[in-house]
Parts: C-alpha cells; sequence; structure tokens
C-alpha cells in the first residue's frame, strides 16, 4: 500500500498467510540464518536481511527497500559509513560479514498511526497500515488529518493496542503539521537511485 512500512506489510503478510509473526519471519525473512541470527526479532523499522523476503516475493530489491523503509528519510542525516552499514546488513546479512556487519537497532523506536487514517484504510481495504511518514523522527500529528498520533504499545505477532491521545497541542500545532507535510511529501515523490 501507499506510503506502507515494511514492518506493516509484514504484519499483513503474516495475518493473510495465517502464521504467527515470528513463525512467518523465521520462514521467509530470516530463513537459513543459524543461532543468534535465527532467534532475530523484526523490530518497527527493520530492513534486516530484506533481501530474502524480497527473494520470496519476487519484487525489485531496491524500489521495496526504498518504498518501505525510512532509508531514504533517515541516509541524508547519518554517515555514510551507517549508510553502507544498514544497506549492507539489508541485502547482505550477517552471514556474508558476520563480525564486520552489526545488527542495526530500530529508526522507529515507537511505532505512531493516525487513527482516522487508520478507520479509513479499514473502511476501504478491509485493513489499516503504517505509514512511513508518520514514523519519522519528529512527526508528531497526522499530515492528512492535523489529529495527533497515536503511539502504539509493542504487542508482538498481533496489530498493536494504543494510546487515546487525538488532538495537536494548538501551539505546536501548524509547525507539527506543516513538517508532517514535508515527510509526506518527501516520501511521496521521485526515487532517485545514486551511486556513490
Amino acid at each position: 500500500m501507499e506510503d506502507e512500512l515494511l514492518f506493516s506489510y509484514v504484519l499483513r503478510l503474516a495475518e493473510v498467510n495465517v502464521m504467527p509473526v515470528q513463525q512467518f519471519t523465521s520462514a521467509y525473512m530470516f530463513s537459513g540464518l543459524t543461532g543468534e541470527q535465527a532467534d532475530r526479532v523484526l523490530d518497527y523499522g527493520s530492513a534486516n536481511y530484506i533481501h530474502i523476503l524480497v527473494d520470496n516475493l519476487g519484487v525489485d530489491p531496491i524500489d521495496f527497500f526504498l518504498k518501505t523503509t525510512l532509508f531514504p528519510g533517515l541516509a541524508p542525516l547519518i554517515p555514510r559509513n551507517e549508510q553502507t552499514r544498514y544497506v549492507n546488513l539489508a541485502f547482505r546479512g550477517r552471514k556474508m560479514l558476520p563480525n564486520i556487519i552489526t545488527h542495526i537497532h530500530s529508526d522507529v523506536p515507537v511505532l505512531k498511526r493516525c487513527r482516522i487514517c487508520w478507520e479509513e484504510e479499514k473502511k476501504e481495504f478491509g485493513f489499516g497500515w503504517y505509514h512511513r511518514a508518520h514514523q519519522m523522527p519528529g512527526v508528531r500529528v497526522c499530515y492528512k488529518h492535523n489529529t495527533k498520533l497515536q503511539s502504539m504499545k509493542k504487542h508482538y505477532g498481533k496489530m498493536m493496542t494504543c494510546d487515546d491521545t487525538d488532538e495537536a497541542d494548538e501551539e505546536l500545532e501548524q509547525e507539527a503539521l506543516e513538517y508532517a507535510i514535508f515527510a509526506k511529501d518527501f516520501y511521496s515523490g521521485p526515487l532517485v537511485k545514486t551511486t556513490i
């Protein structure tokens, strides 16, 4: 779906395949891994081992990576060596370079969603999804509805429970909305692939 976070996509795939998320990720994302790597848990911002998933889906790995992760929005803000590590872990995994590439912690410490977007999507498509633009650091309101985003509590394997905050703080409302619109526009723009 448009602007869908990889984590959200994986939750939906697991649900459609009637599998607990951990079983799904073990079979389709972390397959072939052993020990500590096999016990890996999918986190909100994870792109770890995305290469195994895209092989199973038969999609273009670079386009999928750029369209489902926060990497395009965060890359300009992180040092080149961190960018390289992020990409290497996503596409090569630790299996090739186990002592060089370390696990990258999530870009998304708290999952956020707009209650109104979620309800509209469920009504139109039968399910809601987590938007990448809502996950960008500093985004606190929905770019479409100008409502405060709900912070999600992790309940692994199921769609999350959430807090009940709806309204944006009036003092910061305009700045927060402008930044949320910027994040959405950034992720909605054309993806440009470059080589370094």
